[in-house]
C-alpha cells in the first residue's frame, strides 16, 4: 500500500515504523515516536465523555460513560464556524464520526446534554 493508515484507538505514545522495499535497491526504515491524545469532557454528575484520537486523520470516536441524560446533541463546526456534522443521540456509548472528506484544519466539537454544554477543539491532520 503507497499510502497506509492507521486509526489509534487509545490516547498513547506510539512508535510508528514506515519500511519502504523494492527489488533493485533493498529497503530503508523510517521510526517516528507519535502522541495521540484523548480528550475526556467531565460532565461532573452526568457523567464523562472522551474523544479521541486528537489530532485525527479523519475518523473520530467519541464514547460516553454514564451520561444521564436523555438527549446529547453532537456538533461539529470548523474553523469558519460552518456546521459540518449535528446529530441527537438518545443514548450514546461509543459513536465513530468520519471527517475524511473535511479538509485538514481546526474544528470543535460541541456536546450539550440536557444540563451542560462542552467545546473542545480537535485537529484534522
Amino acid at each position: 500500500n503507497e499510502n497506509p493508515v492507521h486509526t489509534y484507538t487509545a490516547a498513547n505514545n506510539y512508535e510508528v515504523v514506515l519500511t519502504a522495499t523494492n527489488s533493485l535497491c533493498g529497503s530503508d526504515e523510517f521510526t517516528q515516536t507519535i502522541g495521540i491524545t484523548t480528550s475526556v469532557f467531565n460532565f461532573g454528575d452526568e457523567g464523562f465523555m472522551k474523544i479521541y484520537p486528537n489530532p485525527t486523520s479523519g475518523i473520530i470516536l467519541l464514547e460516553t460513560d454514564n451520561i444521564k441524560s436523555n438527549q446529547i446533541l453532537v456538533e461539529i463546526v470548523n474553523i469558519n464556524g460552518q456546521l459540518v456534522y449535528k446529530k441527537i443521540f438518545n443514548s450514546l456509548i461509543k459513536e465513530q464520526i468520519d471527517l475524511s472528506d473535511q479538509v485538514s484544519g481546526i474544528y470543535f466539537v460541541k456536546i450539550k446534554t440536557d444540563k451542560v454544554i462542552k467545546t473542545i477543539k480537535i485537529l484534522k491532520e
